[in-house]
């Protein structure tokens, strides 16, 4: 007998954006151990090169791969100061705003980081400091959680417009 589980794109966006929020956790502790790592070699006199470099790598990495669950929890940083006493209405209206915005800004990261991977791919380019690591490789993280960022805030766009227009029947039938 076959077992055929289909999941929701909703339930596609939470797994993929959890996944997405380990890959960052754990690239923090491996900057945490190449860090730890050239201290204590600085600290014994011995050389160790692309210690920077390697950690601006990872950061860059890890802040792209942990974007997508921010946007997915709509975590991000904001400050309610007049939000609270906005009418449901406008409420609303900046929620579908703000993933309009994620959108557009995202897409645009998403297209320049696009060329810039392709480039550095094309031309070759490696960092001065590692010479044994190609930037495409790095760089290939902006448009991948880019898209990432992207599919959520459309989650969130369409979980939104199907809130309003539930608390809308709902309205309709308390009449």
């Amino acid at each position: 007998m076959e077992h055929n589980k289909k999941i929701s794109f909703d339930g596609f966006l939470g797994r993929l954006s959890e996944a997405l929020g380990l890959a960052s956790t754990a690239t923090i502790l491996f900057m945490m151990i190449i860090s730890s790592t050239g201290f204590y070699f600085r600290t014994l006199r011995l050389s160790l090169s692309g210690v920077t470099e390697g950690i601006e790598f990872i950061l860059l990495i890890g802040i792209f791969l942990g974007f997508p669950l921010v946007e997915y929890r709509r975590k991000h940083i904001k400050m309610e100061l007049l939000t609270p006493i906005f009418p449901v209405w406008l409420k609303n209206a900046t929620s579908l705003l703000n993933n309009f915005l994620a959108l557009v800004f995202f897409s645009a990261l998403m297209y320049g980081g696009t060329l810039s991977t392709i480039t550095a791919y094309t031309t070759g380019e490696y960092e001065v400091g590692l010479q044994s690591v190609p930037l495409w490789v790095v760089r290939a993280f902006i448009p991948i959680g880019s898209f990432a960022v992207i599919l959520a805030s459309i989650g969130n766009f369409v979980k939104d417009i199907r809130s309003i227009n539930k608390k809308e029947r709902e309205g309709l039938n308390k009449i």
